[in-house]
């Protein structure tokens, strides 16, 4: 019986280790969209993405001020785990919204 304890628990233990594992890896999955397409953006925090530094003091203003200081007029966030794309030039919006509106999805 005390082998069976020590099993039982190696075996909770180790499946409470793989659940935290793919828990981790799940929440980190989306995060690599942007880097992966050479877009600059904020680093995000897992699962929440780039909200935190929306709710901060000083609310979405500072923090997109911020960010178009440090990365530019085209750059990239994550709305929790979903990726989006922030344009701050009207010359770029255009194009994307009118002209190339076919290539973009969700515009």
């Amino acid at each position: 019986m005390d082998l069976f304890y020590w099993l039982l628990v190696f075996f909770w233990l180790i499946a409470f280790c793989m659940s935290i594992g793919f828990l981790f890896r799940y929440g980190k999955a989306p995060f690599h969209y942007w880097s992966s397409r050479g877009v600059n953006g904020p680093a995000p925090v897992i699962f929440l993405g780039n909200q935190l530094e929306l709710y901060k003091p000083g609310g979405s203003k500072d923090a997109f001020a911020k960010w178009k200081k440090i990365y530019g007029r085209i750059y990239g966030i994550y709305n929790y785990r979903h990726p989006l794309l922030v344009v701050m030039d009207a010359k770029v919006l255009k194009r994307i919204l009118v002209k190339d509106f076919n290539s973009f999805s969700d515009r």
